[in-house]
């Protein structure tokens, strides 16, 4: 998973699935070079942290 965003994603997915939405947020920001290229990476973080009701942070990502 080191370099694959879409196996990042998939497992950011599957624990926003489970509305584990701290832990989406830490592994997706365990990586910044891959939310920096990735949109879809951004864009699930920025959900996380709209279900967390942090708007602020979440448009960021958006």
């Amino acid at each position: 998973m080191k370099d694959d965003p879409r196996q990042l994603n998939d497992r950011a997915e599957a624990m926003m699935g489970e509305e584990k939405w701290a832990e989406a947020i830490k592994l997706l920001e365990s990586r910044p070079r891959m939310l920096e290229r990735d949109a879809g990476l951004s864009w699930n973080l920025g959900w996380a942290y709209f279900k967390l009701g942090d708007w602020k942070v979440a448009q960021r990502h958006f």
